[in-house]
Parts: C-alpha cells; sequence; structure tokens
C-alpha cells in the first residue's frame, strides 16, 4: 500500500499536476476521469490492494494482489490503459478508462513511499506476544499516515472522508465492463496463472463484493470510536483497520522533524519528510504521465509499451537493485504499540 485515502488523494494531485504539465494540449479531456468517472478513477487508484481484500467468498482473488505487487506492474496497468481507453480523438474518458488511469497511478506512491513506511513501522526482530506482526503494523501506520496527511493536503480531519460513498458504492456496482476489463487484463499480464484459472471471473466478482465490504466498514463515519464493531479477529486486529481521530503528542509520524532514515533495503540516508516524499512522487509520476498522454490526446493510439516501461515490472515494496522483492535490512519502528495501546483507552 499506502492506505485507501492517500492513493486517491495522489490521484487526484497527480491529474492536476499533469493537466497543467499539458498547458495548452487538450487536457479537458483529462479532467473528467476527477468529475464523471471520480469514483471509478478513486478504485483504480486503489492498484492491486483491491484483491487483498477478497478474503472471504470464495473462490477469493488474493494471490492477484501479490502477484502485481511482486511483478508485473507495469505491462499489467498498460494492458488495462490500453483496453480501456478510447480511440482518440477523445472529449471524455469512460469510466473504465478513468479507472485505468487510476490504477497507473497507484505504483508510483508505492514505490515512493514503502521504503519509509517500513523502515517507520517493521520490527526486524520476532514480535513480542501482545506486540503488533508486521502486517499490523504497517497496516495502521498507513491509517496514521493517510488521516495526517488528509489534513495537510487538504485542511478536512479524516471524519470527513467519505469512503462509503467514494470506494464502496463503486465496487458494490461497477461500471459496465470492468469485470471483464480486468480479466483480460490479468490473462495478458498473467498468462500462466489468470490465463489457466477457470474461476476468474468469480475470483473478480466476490474480490470486488468483499472490497465494498471493507471499504463500509472501516469507513470513518461507520467506526469512529467503534472499532470493535469491525467483524474479523480481535479487538487489536480491529483497530488496525480503523482511521484514527486522535493521536498523541510527540511521535513524529511523519518525520517533519528532518530526522535522518534510511531505506529498508539498505540504502542511503534520507532525512526528507514523509510530505516531501509525497510531494516528489507527483512530480515524477506527473512528467511520466504527460509524456505519455499528451499525444493520446491529441490523436496518437496509447503508447502501451512506453506505458510498461515508464512504470515498471519491479516490486512495489521493498526491492533489491534489479527490482525483485526483498525482506528489509534496516529498520527504526515508531512506538506504533504504545500509539495503538493509547487509541484503544480512548476509544
Amino acid at each position: 500500500m499506502p492506505s485507501q485515502l492517500l492513493h486517491t488523494l495522489f490521484g487526484e494531485d497527480l491529474i492536476a499536476r499533469t493537466g497543467r504539465l499539458l498547458e495548452s494540449r487538450p487536457a479537458a479531456a483529462l479532467q473528467t476521469v476527477l468529475t464523471g468517472g471520480r469514483n471509478a478513477f478513486a478504485l483504480g487508484c486503489q492498484g492491486p490492494d483491491l484483491f487483498y481484500h477478497s478474503r472471504r467468498r470464495r473462490p477469493v482473488g488474493l494471490e492477484y494482489g501479490t502477484l502485481i505487487h511482486r511483478r508485473g506492474a507495469g505491462r499489467f496497468s498498460a494492458g488495462l490503459l490500453s483496453l480501456a481507453l478510447p480511440q482518440p480523438p477523445v472529449q471524455e474518458i469512460p469510466a473504465i478508462g478513468a479507472y485505468a488511469l487510476g490504477f497507473m497511478t497507484h505504483a508510483f506512491l508505492d514505490r515512493a513511499a514503502h521504503p519509509f513506511i517500513v523502515y517507520k513501522s517493521c520490527r526486524l526482530s520476532p514480535p513480542q506476544p501482545g506486540c503488533l506482526s508486521p502486517a499490523q503494523s504497517h497496516a495502521f501506520f498507513e491509517r496514521v499516515i493517510d488521516a495526517l496527511m488528509f489534513k495537510t493536503l487538504r485542511g478536512r480531519d479524516i471524519a470527513l472522508w467519505d469512503q462509503e460513498g467514494v470506494l464502496s458504492s463503486v465496487c458494490a456496482a461497477p461500471p459496465p465492463g470492468l469485470e471483464g476489463l480486468l480479466a483480460q487484463a490479468l490473462t495478458l499480464a498473467f498468462p500462466e496463472r489468470a490465463g489457466k484459472d477457470e474461476r476468474l471471473a468469480a475470483r473478480i466478482e466476490n474480490t470486488l463484493l468483499d472490497s465494498a465490504a471493507f471499504y463500509r466498514m472501516t469507513a470513518p463515519a461507520n467506526v469512529a470510536g467503534e472499532g470493535a464493531k469491525l467483524p474479523h479477529g480481535e479487538r487489536k486486529d480491529h483497530l488496525v483497520y480503523v482511521y484514527p481521530e486522535k493521536l498523541p503528542e510527540g511521535v513524529d509520524f511523519l518525520n517533519l522533524e528532518k530526522r535522518p532514515w534510511f531505506h529498508p533495503a539498505g540504502g542511503e540516508e534520507d532525512t526528507r519528510s514523509f510530505p516531501e516524499l509525497y510531494a516528489a512522487a507527483v512530480e515524477a509520476a506527473a512528467a511520466a504521465l504527460a509524456g505519455l498522454i499528451a499525444p493520446y490526446l491529441e490523436g496518437a493510439p496509447f503508447p502501451a509499451e512506453e506505458a510498461a516501461a515508464a512504470i515498471g515490472d519491479g516490486g512495489l515494496s521493498i526491492t533489491d537493485g534489479a527490482g525483485v522483492p526483498c525482506p528489509p535490512r534496516r529498520t527504526d519502528p515508531l512506538p506504533l504499540d504504545e500509539v495503538l495501546q493509547w487509541l484503544a483507552g480512548e476509544w
């Protein structure tokens, strides 16, 4: 990841920045993804995380989330774009095209943000009894970041994030053609797996239904102060998926003090704050998207091969120099167990 809200904000900011880079080019069509296609675009921004919520209905689609995160994000995203974007000239991008453009944004933010998130949330030693697991720490820290960045970027409290209206609704009633689009793109990108999956259509349908339920149950309006209502596991497991409305003072979650931190795979020292990482990711992704979308909006076919190369097929979390996923070797986690305990007391 990061979590749902930040990926949505990143997609919105990326489209706005790309539109400014296009200047006099026909950028009006691009802006339609933030109006008529907004919810489909926001769902696309969740990228392969959508499949991670497929855990209840059988058959599940969970493995496709892992597959795209580990390899093939570029070719899968390019397949979506080639299949979903209409032939130029374009006056308005349809909902499934907006979804595909949103999906393209996901990899850029994941690769920019994951080193910081992992460094600040992951223990290298096994957790002690009663402590958060690595997956729980990661998920909880992402929701902390969502809440803080919503305030930083939009000046709004997390209670105003309409996750049910934006994400749950479009999963429950997806735009026409979305399920078929996902099946086609998965088959093109992963023929050795999806191409032989006789239950692929059912997995995609169940993924959307499970995701609709997950987004609804974790929406701030539905769980604020009531983490125990979430249905899976123990109370601690519930709370890691709840956006915190309040946080204890004295913890520099976003590294606003610009203290040194390191890439978990063993890279060089960095002192950037999380807002600086985010801003740099917007700029880099906008430059890539503008170069891809400008010729298309002016009448050329969408450049699928160039899109796949720009997005890249390497892993979306911690990787080695070749883009292959690898475990972290260096971390310095924040006191997230204590923060969650403090929140549990507040709830």
